[in-house]
């Protein structure tokens, strides 16, 4: 089992990363299963499985100039995600809550089969 400290990744709150939203030198990167991100899904995300066992050969694909906001459904697997990516020299944060925090928060979410 993977151990991670809170200070293995930069943690941002659902409102923090609510401003970084459309700024175009940062990507929200969504890491849950194709089900999960067709039910609810942060505008223009995108989507590698953490669980997908080709996780890190997509993720050495990401353009190491953006930013990227990991998220999950509460935070667990997008933590995991950060520490794999910040080994990739990817600058990343972990969305603290996940979706689930943004929708109570009452942020905008696209549901359905992605684009």
């Amino acid at each position: 089992m993977l151990m991670l400290s809170k200070n293995d990744c930069e943690n941002i709150s659902v409102d923090e990363a609510a401003k970084l939203l459309g700024k175009k030198d940062v990507v929200f990167l969504d890491v849950r299963t194709e089900r999960e991100y067709e039910w609810a899904r942060i505008p223009n995300s995108v989507l590698i499985n953490l669980y997908d066992p080709n996780f890190k050969n997509k993720a050495m694909l990401l353009d190491k100039s953006k930013k990227y906001v990991i998220y999950c459904r509460t935070g667990h697997r997008s933590l995991i995600a950060c520490k794999i990516l910040k080994g990739l020299n990817l600058k990343v944060a972990n969305m603290c809550g996940g979706i689930l925090e943004w929708i109570k928060k009452g942020y905008l979410v696209e549901q359905g089969e992605s684009r």
